[in-house]
């Protein structure tokens, strides 16, 4: 259980590393299972309801005409009700066990669909927290089918509990990776411990973590890509100043058109409308440039 402990410890503590597997696959099937059998029980229940349309017997005749008959009907045989009594009153015991069951599951999976994808980088430092907790008698925690929670092949079923701003336009995750890269790769610091695992939670094997200042970097990665995304007009104009080459400033208008394009596709602008809006605009300044 020391494992465990510092697993969780280490999770409160740095709410990235709250990685857990969705079981999706189980939801799934559990969804599947359920409709199927109610599936199987209406198959039964229609077929019943004709066998008793087609009946020589006139009282079985009745159940499919008047409801009053099937409801007043009395078990025949072995204390058996009639066949579509019966199985209506299955169906009618399991819609009440199963649909709330499954709107809860359906509900379920729609949320977990809903949580945040992993990322690599705090993947690895749960592997890393991992490997710091030994077993004394096998040298390791994890035994079975916990060795599998957060292998290479459960990937895409690990989910996030943590908002790791997926929100972000392609360009601010792009700078944002690169700060990330810069800070933590090139050179190799990272701030003291923000949050310390408590210490009676303190684990016997610590991990070398450090706290991610999540607070520093998203208004350095906001800057960034205003600044980027508004130097590209600038330059441009600057580019064509310089160009006297008509053929060649029509020919650098349809590049940096296609650049600023881009760079919208990038930034993240939501309608396709206000894109092309924003294009056209841009190429009409550009224009108005080279003929003055």
């Amino acid at each position: 259980m020391e494992g465990y402990d510092s697993l969780s410890a280490y999770a409160a503590t740095y709410p990235s590393l709250q990685i857990h597997r969705s079981f999706s696959i189980l939801n799934q099937r559990t969804v599947n299972l359920l409709e199927a059998e109610l599936a199987e029980k209406e198959r039964q229940l229609v077929i019943a309801i004709e066998n008793d349309r087609q009946s020589e017997d006139s009282e079985r005749r009745r159940y499919s005409l008047h409801f009053g008959t099937l409801l007043k009907a009395n078990p025949v045989g072995d204390n058996n009700y009639p066949k579509q009594k019966a199985l209506a009153l299955e169906v009618a015991g399991l819609l009440k066990q199963y649909i709330p069951d499954t709107d809860d599951l359906l509900l379920q999976n729609h949320a977990l669909n809903k949580l945040r994808t992993v990322r690599k980088f705090d993947l690895e430092c749960v592997r890393n927290v991992l490997k710091r907790q030994p077993d004394i008698e096998s040298g390791f925690f994890l035994s079975g089918a916990e060795l599998s929670t957060w292998a290479e092949e459960n990937e895409r079923d690990l989910v996030s509990l943590r908002n790791h701003n997926d929100d972000l336009d392609a360009l601010s995750t792009l700078i944002d990776w690169l700060v990330q890269r810069f800070y933590f790769g090139i050179w190799k610091k990272a701030p003291r411990e923000r949050f310390p695992v408590p210490r009676c939670w303190a684990p016997l094997h610590p991990a070398d973590m450090a706290w991610y200042p999540d607070g520093t970097l998203t208004p350095i990665v906001g800057i960034v890509t205003i600044v980027l995304a508004s130097a590209l007009p600038s330059l441009s104009a600057f580019g064509l100043f310089w160009v006297t080459d008509p053929l060649i400033r029509i020919g650098m208008v349809v590049l940096l058109s296609f650049l600023f394009s881009s760079a919208l596709a990038l930034v993240g602008v939501p309608r396709r409308i206000d894109a092309f809006v924003a294009s056209s605009t841009y190429i009409a300044v550009l224009l108005v440039f080279v003929g003055s």
